[in-house]
Protein backbone atom coordinates (compact mmCIF):
# COMPACT_ATOMS: atom_id res chain seq x y z
CA UNK A 1 0.00 0.00 0.00
CA UNK A 2 1.42 3.45 -0.90
CA UNK A 3 2.62 5.54 2.02
CA UNK A 4 0.09 8.26 1.17
CA UNK A 5 -2.77 5.75 1.43
CA UNK A 6 -1.52 4.56 4.82
CA UNK A 7 -1.32 8.17 5.98
CA UNK A 8 -4.87 8.87 4.80
CA UNK A 9 -6.24 5.80 6.59
CA UNK A 10 -4.57 6.89 9.81
CA UNK A 11 -5.99 10.38 9.30
CA UNK A 12 -9.50 8.92 8.99
CA UNK A 13 -9.10 6.88 12.17
CA UNK A 14 -7.75 9.83 14.15
CA UNK A 15 -10.39 12.19 12.76
CA UNK A 16 -13.29 9.93 13.72
CA UNK A 17 -12.06 9.99 17.32
CA UNK A 18 -11.45 13.74 17.22
CA UNK A 19 -15.00 14.43 16.04
CA UNK A 20 -16.33 12.56 19.08
CA UNK A 21 -13.98 14.31 21.49
CA UNK A 22 -14.79 17.73 20.04
CA UNK A 23 -18.50 17.09 20.55
CA UNK A 24 -17.88 15.95 24.12
CA UNK A 25 -15.89 19.13 24.69
CA UNK A 26 -18.84 21.14 23.29
CA UNK A 27 -16.76 22.33 20.31
CA UNK A 28 -19.49 21.41 17.84
CA UNK A 29 -18.48 24.02 15.27
CA UNK A 30 -15.02 22.48 14.83
CA UNK A 31 -16.49 18.97 14.98
CA UNK A 32 -18.81 19.85 12.10
CA UNK A 33 -15.94 21.26 10.04
CA UNK A 34 -13.65 18.28 10.67
CA UNK A 35 -16.37 15.73 9.83
CA UNK A 36 -17.17 17.54 6.58
CA UNK A 37 -13.49 17.44 5.58
CA UNK A 38 -12.87 13.77 6.33
CA UNK A 39 -16.07 11.85 5.51
CA UNK A 40 -15.24 11.52 1.79
CA UNK A 41 -11.82 10.11 2.64
CA UNK A 42 -13.33 7.55 5.03
CA UNK A 43 -15.77 6.34 2.38
CA UNK A 44 -13.16 6.36 -0.37
CA UNK A 45 -10.95 4.00 1.62
CA UNK A 46 -13.88 1.69 2.49
CA UNK A 47 -13.74 2.28 6.23
CA UNK A 48 -17.44 1.88 7.03
CA UNK A 49 -17.13 1.89 10.83
CA UNK A 50 -15.04 5.08 10.83
CA UNK A 51 -17.41 6.65 8.30
CA UNK A 52 -20.37 5.75 10.48
CA UNK A 53 -18.74 7.27 13.57
CA UNK A 54 -17.95 10.43 11.64
CA UNK A 55 -21.50 10.70 10.25
CA UNK A 56 -23.11 10.22 13.66
CA UNK A 57 -20.75 12.78 15.20
CA UNK A 58 -21.36 15.13 12.31
CA UNK A 59 -25.11 14.80 12.76
CA UNK A 60 -24.80 15.57 16.47
CA UNK A 61 -22.73 18.66 15.71
CA UNK A 62 -25.16 19.87 13.03
CA UNK A 63 -28.10 19.36 15.37
CA UNK A 64 -26.42 21.25 18.19
CA UNK A 65 -25.52 24.03 15.76
CA UNK A 66 -29.16 24.47 14.76
CA UNK A 67 -29.00 22.60 11.45
CA UNK A 68 -31.49 19.79 12.02
CA UNK A 69 -32.54 19.49 8.37
CA UNK A 70 -28.91 19.05 7.28
CA UNK A 71 -28.47 16.38 9.95
CA UNK A 72 -31.62 14.65 8.71
CA UNK A 73 -30.25 14.44 5.16
CA UNK A 74 -26.92 13.18 6.47
CA UNK A 75 -28.51 10.31 8.41
CA UNK A 76 -30.71 9.34 5.47
CA UNK A 77 -27.61 7.92 3.76
CA UNK A 78 -26.63 5.90 6.84
CA UNK A 79 -28.10 2.39 7.00
CA UNK A 80 -29.64 1.04 10.20
CA UNK A 81 -27.14 -1.79 10.63
CA UNK A 82 -24.82 -3.05 13.35
CA UNK A 83 -21.60 -3.28 11.36
CA UNK A 84 -20.33 -5.64 14.04
CA UNK A 85 -20.54 -3.14 16.88
CA UNK A 86 -23.06 -3.83 19.62
CA UNK A 87 -23.44 -0.09 20.24
CA UNK A 88 -24.10 0.91 16.65
CA UNK A 89 -27.84 0.37 16.69
CA UNK A 90 -28.30 2.45 19.82
CA UNK A 91 -26.10 5.21 18.44
CA UNK A 92 -27.90 5.38 15.12
CA UNK A 93 -31.39 5.15 16.59
CA UNK A 94 -30.66 7.61 19.40
CA UNK A 95 -29.24 10.23 17.05
CA UNK A 96 -32.07 9.63 14.56
CA UNK A 97 -34.61 10.22 17.34
CA UNK A 98 -32.93 13.46 18.38
CA UNK A 99 -32.76 14.66 14.77
CA UNK A 100 -36.42 13.91 14.09
CA UNK A 101 -37.37 15.75 17.29
CA UNK A 102 -35.27 18.76 16.27
CA UNK A 103 -36.95 18.66 12.86
CA UNK A 104 -40.38 18.83 14.50
CA UNK A 105 -41.59 15.23 14.17
CA UNK A 106 -42.19 14.28 17.80
CA UNK A 107 -44.21 11.15 17.04
CA UNK A 108 -41.50 9.55 14.90
CA UNK A 109 -38.86 10.69 17.39
CA UNK A 110 -40.73 8.90 20.16
CA UNK A 111 -40.90 5.68 18.14
CA UNK A 112 -37.17 5.81 17.38
CA UNK A 113 -36.33 6.57 21.00
CA UNK A 114 -38.38 3.60 22.17
CA UNK A 115 -36.60 1.33 19.66
CA UNK A 116 -33.25 2.54 20.93
CA UNK A 117 -34.24 2.09 24.56
CA UNK A 118 -35.26 -1.50 23.84
CA UNK A 119 -31.70 -2.21 22.70
CA UNK A 120 -30.06 -0.87 25.82
CA UNK A 121 -29.50 -3.30 28.65
CA UNK A 122 -30.97 -2.06 31.92
CA UNK A 123 -27.65 -2.67 33.65
CA UNK A 124 -26.25 0.25 31.63
CA UNK A 125 -28.86 2.65 32.95
CA UNK A 126 -26.78 4.15 35.74
CA UNK A 127 -23.40 4.07 34.01
CA UNK A 128 -23.98 5.28 30.45
CA UNK A 129 -24.60 9.00 29.76
CA UNK A 130 -25.80 8.12 26.25
CA UNK A 131 -28.85 6.37 27.70
CA UNK A 132 -29.60 9.34 29.92
CA UNK A 133 -29.47 11.62 26.87
CA UNK A 134 -31.81 9.26 25.03
CA UNK A 135 -34.30 9.50 27.88
CA UNK A 136 -34.26 13.29 27.51
CA UNK A 137 -35.04 12.89 23.80
CA UNK A 138 -37.91 10.53 24.63
CA UNK A 139 -39.27 12.87 27.30
CA UNK A 140 -39.11 15.86 24.97
CA UNK A 141 -41.01 13.94 22.31
CA UNK A 142 -43.69 13.08 24.86
CA UNK A 143 -43.95 16.71 25.95
CA UNK A 144 -44.38 17.79 22.34
CA UNK A 145 -47.18 15.22 22.02
CA UNK A 146 -48.92 16.69 25.10
CA UNK A 147 -48.13 13.68 27.31
CA UNK A 148 -46.28 15.37 30.19
CA UNK A 149 -47.11 12.73 32.82
CA UNK A 150 -45.26 10.11 30.76
CA UNK A 151 -42.43 12.52 30.04
CA UNK A 152 -41.96 13.20 33.74
CA UNK A 153 -40.55 9.74 34.52
CA UNK A 154 -38.06 9.82 31.65
CA UNK A 155 -36.78 13.22 32.75
CA UNK A 156 -36.65 12.15 36.39
CA UNK A 157 -34.45 9.13 35.62
CA UNK A 158 -32.14 11.25 33.47
CA UNK A 159 -31.86 14.04 36.03
CA UNK A 160 -31.18 11.56 38.84
CA UNK A 161 -28.43 9.98 36.77
CA UNK A 162 -26.68 13.28 36.10
CA UNK A 163 -26.91 14.40 39.73
CA UNK A 164 -24.91 11.34 40.69
CA UNK A 165 -22.61 11.35 37.67
CA UNK A 166 -21.66 15.02 37.15
CA UNK A 167 -24.06 17.36 38.91
CA UNK A 168 -22.22 20.55 37.87
CA UNK A 169 -22.21 19.78 34.14
CA UNK A 170 -24.39 21.55 31.59
CA UNK A 171 -25.83 18.14 30.66
CA UNK A 172 -27.11 17.83 34.23
CA UNK A 173 -28.66 21.29 33.92
CA UNK A 174 -30.36 20.25 30.67
CA UNK A 175 -31.92 17.14 32.22
CA UNK A 176 -33.13 19.11 35.25
CA UNK A 177 -34.48 21.86 32.98
CA UNK A 178 -36.71 19.38 31.18
CA UNK A 179 -37.72 17.75 34.45
CA UNK A 180 -38.81 21.18 35.65
CA UNK A 181 -40.81 21.73 32.46
CA UNK A 182 -42.61 18.41 32.95
CA UNK A 183 -43.31 19.19 36.61
CA UNK A 184 -44.89 22.50 35.65
CA UNK A 185 -46.93 20.94 32.85
CA UNK A 186 -48.26 18.27 35.21
CA UNK A 187 -49.37 20.93 37.67
CA UNK A 188 -46.47 21.04 40.15
CA UNK A 189 -45.38 24.62 39.50
CA UNK A 190 -44.24 25.10 43.10
CA UNK A 191 -41.47 22.55 42.56
CA UNK A 192 -40.87 23.08 38.88
CA UNK A 193 -40.66 26.87 38.54
CA UNK A 194 -37.72 27.50 40.92
CA UNK A 195 -35.87 24.56 39.33
CA UNK A 196 -36.60 25.92 35.85
CA UNK A 197 -35.31 29.38 36.74
CA UNK A 198 -32.10 27.97 38.22
CA UNK A 199 -31.45 25.70 35.25
CA UNK A 200 -32.05 28.48 32.73
CA UNK A 201 -29.35 30.51 34.47
CA UNK A 202 -26.92 27.58 34.25
CA UNK A 203 -27.79 26.76 30.64
CA UNK A 204 -27.17 30.36 29.59
CA UNK A 205 -23.50 29.75 30.46
CA UNK A 206 -23.24 26.44 28.60
CA UNK A 207 -20.87 26.19 25.62
CA UNK A 208 -23.56 24.24 23.73
CA UNK A 209 -25.70 26.42 21.39
CA UNK A 210 -28.78 24.26 22.01
CA UNK A 211 -28.48 24.78 25.77
CA UNK A 212 -28.17 28.54 25.45
CA UNK A 213 -31.27 28.48 23.22
CA UNK A 214 -33.22 26.74 25.99
CA UNK A 215 -32.25 29.49 28.40
CA UNK A 216 -33.94 32.08 26.19
CA UNK A 217 -37.26 30.28 25.77
CA UNK A 218 -40.32 31.98 27.18
CA UNK A 219 -41.48 30.77 30.56
CA UNK A 220 -43.90 27.84 30.58
CA UNK A 221 -47.51 28.87 30.98
CA UNK A 222 -50.25 26.77 32.42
Amino acid sequence: MPQSAVRDRVTVFVSSSKVLFMNLASDTVCAEELAARTIAMAEAYSQPVAARIIRLGWSFALRQNGKALEAEKLLAALPDARLGDTNEDEGFLSESAAVRLAAGDALEALGLADRALARFERMRLQVDPALSDLLVTRGRALLALKRPAEALEAFRVSADFWRGYDDKSHWSAEASYWLARALIETGDRATGQPMLNAMRTRLAKSPMPSHRALATLAAVSR
